[in-house]
């Protein structure tokens, strides 16, 4: 797979095993992509990944959160996870600093593509949501996982005429031009997910729970919670878990 740029606009260019090639107008500048994995009434979060027109910082939310909490990845390399507002920190921290977590961009890897962002969803974490409100139009639905997987939803930000990425089981799914001619990329893995990391989520969420406490309350239909990290390369990721 490979981003190339003509004189006027940016093609994706799929290339398969047999060495048949297919290429696609990549439309932009700035556009916005909804992503979730399952369907209405059974599913995941919708993530939201988007650009403006004018610029090329790319902002990455879940939908019920992104009032309030987003990964912004700005064109001058400072990426981060914040606080949309001052007055959001002061609520949930007691302070007014909005960054939670901030890094640098990291260098550009084979093809040119750098990792803004994963954001995994077990299996066991698409559930049903009782009196569902999310249409079927507007989103990109991932069929979820087999049993004891997980899904990976990862977005690049990649540079054209870089060469060829091979992908092993991914999937490009969707993608839109920056200002600055790069180019999003929404790409979609399987993975199968060990015991211990099924159990360590398991940890996590009732440690979660516990520290919220009674400003949590009962679970409501369809709640869910965001488990921010990164992995051993210090790549971001985020783990898309429900609160039961």
């Amino acid at each position: 797979m490979g981003v190339s740029r003509p004189t006027s606009h940016v093609t994706l260019v799929l290339r398969d095993s047999h060495g048949q090639q297919d290429s696609v107008d990549v439309h932009g500048p700035g556009g916005t992509i909804r992503v979730a994995v399952g369907r209405p009434g059974h599913r995941s979060s919708v993530w939201r990944i988007w650009a403006n027109q004018n610029k090329s910082d790319v902002f990455v939310a879940a939908r019920v959160l992104a009032g309030t909490q987003k990964f912004s990845l700005h064109e001058s390399g400072d990426w981060r996870n914040q606080w949309v507002t001052k007055e959001k920190a002061q609520r949930f921290t007691s302070q007014e600093n909005r960054v939670l977590d901030q890094w640098p961009r990291p260098p550009a890897g084979l093809g040119g593509w750098t990792t803004g962002l994963t954001i995994w969803v077990p299996s066991v974490e698409v559930l049903d949501i009782a009196d569902d409100k999310q249409p079927l139009a507007g989103v990109g639905w991932i069929p979820e996982p087999p049993p004891d997987s997980a899904i990976g939803i990862h977005v690049v930000v990649a540079e054209p005429d870089r060469g060829f990425v091979t992908l092993r089981a991914a999937a490009p799914m969707d993608g839109f031009r920056l200002a600055d001619g790069r180019v999003v990329l929404v790409v979609v893995s399987v993975h199968r997910l060990p015991d211990i990391d099924r159990l360590w989520l398991d940890q996590q969420r009732v440690r979660a729970r516990a520290a919220a406490g009674s400003v949590a309350g009962e679970a409501a239909p369809g709640r869910r919670m965001a488990l921010f990290g990164n992995d051993s390369e210090g790549n971001r990721l985020v783990w898309d878990l429900s609160w039961r």
